[in-house]
């Protein structure tokens, strides 16, 4: 089975106060940011740090989101929410 992140680089980022995006993929122009938690509920306070690298950062952002524990995958204004479930993600 081809897993769809096979060809990209993964990152992790953190600045000097601690704040910190747990996974950033590079997509040639832009980048896939990515927290994860070990959750099965998602709070809105988990998009923060992804949020504000956004808004700080030069680079293009194409997507936002978090994997976490639960089942479901949605759809939020601050970006997706991806079960660790999802068979997509393989």
């Amino acid at each position: 089975m081809h897993h769809q992140y096979q060809n990209e680089s993964p990152w992790f980022w953190r600045d000097n106060n601690g704040n910190e995006v747990d996974l950033l993929l590079d997509k040639g122009l832009s980048l896939e940011i990515l927290e994860m938690k070990a959750s099965t509920t998602v709070l809105t306070e988990n998009f923060n740090n992804l949020t504000m690298f956004g808004e700080t950062s030069d680079l293009t952002i194409s997507e936002k989101g978090n994997i976490y524990a639960g089942t479901s995958n949605q759809n939020r204004l601050q970006g997706k929410v991806i079960s660790c479930l999802d068979s997509s993600l393989v």
